[in-house]
């Protein structure tokens, strides 16, 4: 039935159709009367329990101001329970919702309408409070079907006002705010300051009744079918079963209070598992249970069994009796921030007449900067002494107006005098924290420290300022001479530490880059290389290697192994500096390495397994090789003519003197047949040491 519902509202409207009126549409207000007119034609089917809140919401939700403002109450809501959570009394001050009951459409008389009023109030009453008779039945089925769901008394009641009515309907002091057929439809200003019951028939539309999903107490309301509203039956008014325990009203305001149904209702789609009424301990599911508890028990539509009982389920009268500990918690967060237009109106509105001139003022300071200092005056005019002080919801009081020395937080403050005129305001204090403004920043150019900024703070109180950590501390907020990079600037004032990052950008953008670095792949020759990039710079550039040799495109050749150093700069005066390593690799010989002999230039001839030979090292093919080595009067003491035979010190196995001798080398460089090669020659002198 539920799904038959919704494709019927599909069918016969959709919510792209108020599109075109929006031009006539001045305000939110004529927006959401708009809605509640369409929805009170759309014939909706579905069991007489429906409520038509889901489809009332969905539709308001294209206004995008009502939509902002619904987000931000759910907002306040979560706020509230982070800073507050669940510390209240235990409902010895409850909070008090002031009601007006419009009867529309009726031929009952005052007398009929007021005891129904009072019955519907005396319920709604006991079920909020969790004193309803049939709360027995939660505790016979909670510890078998719900071990771990709990129900809570909710500190919410409702007063049928009694004074300061709106003019133009006749009522004076005393009497109670109830009308009969002086309004219509489900809107009226006059009566802001009132959670509004509007009893009226509802045409073809069959459902029992509905709300707005959080009210805000500006003169809209619940609205409720006679036949399903008060337990009572008087001047041809009949409640009808199964529907005769006046729980739609509790449903509805509990929708008024911002309660989803249990499966979710964001928005007019079927629900799904995955759906969530934003409540922690009441189970997911994914449709109304329309359950006939006769039997009690447990029914699942997703994976824990469904909490049928609450008051937020469709269900006959008798199978709802208790709400949730998180449906009453978030039910007292949403009055606390986002009803106090009506709590506050119950002092004025629901108490007797010696009450008329109670009234309270409230005085409060915010903190200083760490300091707990904050302080709170309640300020009463009229009533009777002895007045009763109190911000913690009455939890404790005193017999003085002030309270100081106070952290930040949310405060309830309550004022009660000796004939119990009651006042009830939400009262936060925040930290009045100096404002730390960044007035003046100058950054540098190619990396010079001629950075600067300047700090201002708002605030009459000495200041000091710190930018390297405490270590220094001055008057002057002003900062000269700054090198590019991330400062974390500390301002104190009267010991409250205040941390403003601030970063000094170098504007020039220069930068070195890297293109390749090449190893040494050659054997006994130095071929390493780099290949830089200028960027953001102004060219020309000079690049300068280890100091000595200069580059105009950043090349440099025949590297030795070992760190070398770059420095560049450009026509601006911009310098960048960069360190790189150039390591040997002979993995893969590079194609171009020259050839060359490595000719030692000592021996020592001591058999100690250290340049004991003359070991002449080419680092490619050579034929046609010859050496010959002179002592220092011309007379030959070694020939070889094969690199590989080495000379030991010694002729005929006889050692030479220490000294000085001369070597001659001829060769041809590559294999033995490429005769055309040119021979080649060195000489020079090595040193014979023992």
């Amino acid at each position: 039935m539920k799904n038959l519902k919704y494709l019927t509202i599909s069918r016969l409207f959709n919510p792209s159709d108020l599109l075109p009126l929006r031009p006539q549409i001045k305000n939110m207000k004529q927006f959401i009367t708009l809605v509640i007119f369409i929805l009170g034609v759309i014939d909706l089917y579905s069991q007489s329990e429906m409520c038509a809140t889901d489809s009332l919401h969905h539709l308001a939700m294209q206004n995008a101001e009502y939509a902002e403002q619904y987000m931000e109450k759910n907002e306040n809501i979560e706020d509230y329970l982070e800073h507050f959570g669940n510390d209240r009394a235990l409902c010895d001050d409850p909070i008090m919702i002031p009601v007006a009951v419009h009867f529309q459409g009726s031929t009952i008389g005052m007398d009929c309408a007021t005891q129904m009023a009072l019955d519907q109030l005396n319920v709604t009453n006991l079920d909020f409070s969790a004193d309803n008779n049939d709360i027995t039945l939660w505790n016979e089925l909670q510890p078998t079907v719900w071990p771990t769901i709990e129900n809570k008394a909710s500190c919410i009641q409702f007063c049928l006002a009694t004074f300061n009515h709106p003019a133009g309907y006749g009522l004076v002091d005393g009497d109670y705010a109830i009308t009969i057929n002086q309004t219509t439809g489900d809107f009226n200003s006059d009566w802001a300051g009132y959670l509004n019951i509007w009893v009226r028939d509802l045409g073809t539309m069959v459902a029992a009744g509905y709300s707005p999903l959080g009210g805000n107490g500006n003169g809209y309301g619940i609205t409720c079918r006679p036949e399903y509203f008060s337990t009572l039956s008087c001047d041809g008014s009949n409640v009808i079963y199964p529907n005769y325990l006046a729980r739609i009203t509790t449903h509805e305001i509990g929708h008024y209070l911002n309660l989803q149904h249990p499966w979710g209702t964001l928005d007019a789609t079927p629900s799904s598992c995955a759906s969530t009424d934003l409540v922690d301990d009441t189970p997911t599911t994914n449709a109304p249970t329309q359950f006939d508890c006769t039997n009690g028990g447990s029914l699942t539509t997703c994976t824990n069994p469904v909490l049928w009982p609450s008051y937020m389920e469709y269900g006959f009268n008798n199978c709802l009796f208790m709400f949730s500990a998180g449906q009453v918690d978030r039910m007292e967060a949403f009055v606390n921030t986002n009803l106090l237009n009506l709590t506050n109106n119950f002092s004025i509105k629901c108490l007797n007449p010696l009450c008329l001139n109670f009234a309270v003022e409230t005085d409060y300071t915010d903190l200083s900067c760490a300091s707990n200092d904050g302080s709170i005056t309640l300020n009463v005019t009229g009533g009777n002494a002895p007045f009763s002080y109190s911000i913690n919801n009455a939890i404790t009081s005193q017999s003085s107006p002030g309270f100081s020395n106070l952290d930040t937080g949310f405060y309830q403050a309550v004022v009660t005098d000796a004939e119990g005129c009651y006042f009830q305001k939400l009262i936060e204090l925040k930290t009045d924290t100096p404002l730390v403004e960044i007035t003046n920043i100058e950054n540098t150019f190619c990396g010079n420290d001629n950075g600067s900024l300047i700090l201002e703070v708002t605030t009459t109180l000495p200041v000091q300022f710190s930018i390297d950590n405490q270590a220094t501390w001055q008057d002057s907020g002003v900062y000269q001479n700054l090198a590019p990079g991330i400062y974390e600037v500390i301002t104190e004032i009267e010991n409250c530490i205040l941390n403003t990052p601030v970063e000094i950008l170098d504007l020039s953008n220069f930068s070195l880059e890297i293109i390749s670095i090449d190893p040494i792949n050659c054997p006994l020759y130095d071929n390493g290389s780099i290949s830089l990039k200028a960027k953001g710079g102004q060219s020309p550039y000079s690049f300068i290697l280890d100091g000595i040799q200069q580059s105009a495109n950043g090349f440099f050749g025949a590297l030795s192994e070992g760190v070398h150093n770059i420095f560049l700069s450009d026509t601006r005066g911009c310098e960048e500096y960069l360190d790189f390593e150039t390591i040997k690799s002979f993995s893969t010989i590079g194609e171009d390495c020259p050839c060359t002999l490595f000719i030692p230039t000592a021996l020592t001839a001591n058999v100690d397994g250290l340049n004991d030979l003359f070991d002449i090292v080419p680092n490619c093919p050579v034929a046609d090789f010859n050496l010959k080595i002179y002592d220092r009067w011309g007379t030959k003491v070694f020939e070889s003519y094969d690199y590989k035979t080495k000379w030991n010190g010694a002729v005929e196995n006889y050692h030479v003197q220490n000294g000085i001798y001369n070597y001659a080398i001829t060769y041809r460089l590559g294999e033995e047949a490429n005769g055309n090669v040119e021979i080649q020659s060195t000489a020079g002198i090595i040193h014979v040491l023992r």
